[in-house]
């Protein structure tokens, strides 16, 4: 997975450098010329905590420019949003908060690239591998900087999910059962690979 990290990332150099005319030399000469892609998390309350989990849970998901991106069962998936109308939103009655991160030279394709091998379609689990986790990914990968730990409930009762499972059966209605696909998924680890595959 590494080398294969590796060699999209090679790509994507390889594609603001051709964009720029210029073989490599002149990354830091002509930099204006790179495009540089807007980066917005969009965050979106599910429901208040209860006597097993503090605070609220949330849907989060990264807008790269123009084009949404996150994660459900699905896997990865992608489209184009106007305005303030996000897709994977619009179902939900919270009230939808976009918030500004940054610029990054990285694109919504090369995101989608590089995450789709941690992220595959069926693997989602709503507390050890949800769309946080994939925004939590995205935005280092993007810009360096994690998720802020206000939109990780879920993950945090993810991390008890061994003691507590019965008691988080009971509180889902039964709604709740662990996806053996997501079992071992690691941020940090994932967090880690691609910190070692852009330092190289």
């Amino acid at each position: 997975i590494v080398t294969g990290i590796r060699h999209i990332i090679s790509i994507c150099v390889s594609v603001v450098r051709a964009a720029m005319g210029a073989g490599g030399s002149s990354l830091e000469a002509d930099s204006s010329s790179v495009q540089l892609h807007k980066i917005r998390l969009v965050v979106t309350p599910l429901f208040e905590g209860s006597i097993l989990m503090q605070g609220t849970a949330y849907h989060s998901s990264v807008l790269v420019g123009g084009y949404e991106v996150w994660f459900s069962d699905d896997g990865i998936s992608k489209a184009y949003s106007a305005g303030h109308k996000c897709v994977s939103h619009l179902h939900l009655t919270g009230k939808t908060e976009i918030i500004d991160l940054g610029e990054s030279r990285l694109s919504a394709w090369s995101l989608i690239e590089i995450l789709r091998p941690f992220f595959m379609p069926d693997t989602y689990d709503m507390l050890k591998k949800n769309c946080n986790s994939f925004t939590d990914c995205a935005l280092f990968f993007l810009l360096g900087q994690r998720l802020d730990d206000r939109y990780k409930t879920l993950e945090q009762l993810g991390a008890t999910i061994d003691e507590s499972f019965g008691l988080v059966r009971m509180l889902t209605l039964g709604g709740y059962a662990p996806n053996p696909r997501a079992a071992h998924f690691n941020t940090a680890l994932v967090l880690q690979r691609l910190a070692n595959a852009k330092a190289k």
